[in-house]
């Protein structure tokens, strides 16, 4: 992660609110803002167009959203916290020479060098009463090893349950005792492998384990005290994928879930 790679996107008024809340989009800089971002290619989250709306709509108080770059290169193991290694059955061959293992690294330079840059530029808070992260695919990865005393909630797109061939899921999530963030937000499609591959590489075996880890991920979380409907939303969404179209899709409910409680609140 270099120092280079720290965007941020916010609708104009945000910037003029002495009431603004942080929501930390930890991932995909060029996937997170809208298309009228700056060194951002599409297709993309579209949220600063989502957010922007849902604060004008009074919906979400005035928050601010921001997205970390990377290098792809790197992404692997700045944002996992093993080698990911190939998957249950292997059905992940491409990952077989990806590194991993960064992850710490990577959520101390957020936590200790952006975040305490946005607060200052910005204005923002910095308490976990009005922090939250996101990320999706290897990015929902490093959302679920942040540190949950700094944040109030988590939206975990599409997570790569299947690093080290899925001990990580089976193994340190399940056998997680500590604090949680106070909301969740965890979702994937039920064509997560197929859908973002040609015809000739369809693989319902790994569609159907993906969409499976995310439901026990659900019941893991729940097992933990959060309720779903209440601290947890867990879905696994028809027809969705691996993909930025169905991330922005997802992404109102899941502010709206995630956000809602900051309604009233005021910067702390």
């Amino acid at each position: 992660m270099s120092s280079s790679m720290c965007a941020a996107s916010v609708p104009v008024f945000e910037l003029q609110s002495k009431k603004a809340l942080v929501g930390g989009g930890i991932g995909d800089c060029k996937r997170v803002p809208g298309p009228n971002a700056q060194s951002v290619d599409t297709p993309c989250w579209e949220a600063a167009e989502t957010a922007s709306s849902l604060m004008a709509s009074g919906q979400l108080p005035p928050f601010v959203i921001v997205g970390v770059d990377h290098t792809w290169l790197t992404r692997a193991y700045d944002y996992n916290p093993y080698v990911p290694g190939t998957g249950p059955g292997s059905f992940r061959k491409d990952a077989a020479k990806w590194p991993g293992g960064g992850v710490d690294q990577y959520l101390d330079r957020v936590v200790n060098e952006v975040m305490p840059f946005i607060r200052e530029r910005y204005g923002v808070s910095g308490k976990a009463p009005l922090v939250a992260m996101g990320g999706a695919s290897f990015g929902g990865i490093a959302t679920l090893c942040m540190y949950p005393h700094l944040l109030d909630c988590a939206l975990v797109e599409s997570p790569s349950l299947w690093i080290k061939e899925a001990s990580f899921f089976k193994d340190d999530i399940a056998n997680y005792k500590g604090p949680l963030p106070e909301r969740i937000f965890v979702a994937m499609g039920d064509l997560e492998y197929t859908g973002i591959r040609p015809a000739s590489a369809a693989n319902p075996k790994a569609d159907a384990w993906l969409a499976d880890s995310c439901e026990r991920l659900g019941d893991m979380l729940e097992e933990k005290g959060l309720k779903r409907g209440q601290r947890l939303h867990c879905e696994v969404e028809k027809g969705a994928t691996h993909n930025e179209k169905s991330w922005a899709a997802r992404l109102p409910r899941a502010l709206l879930f995630l956000c809602s409680q900051w309604k009233g609140l005021q910067s702390l």
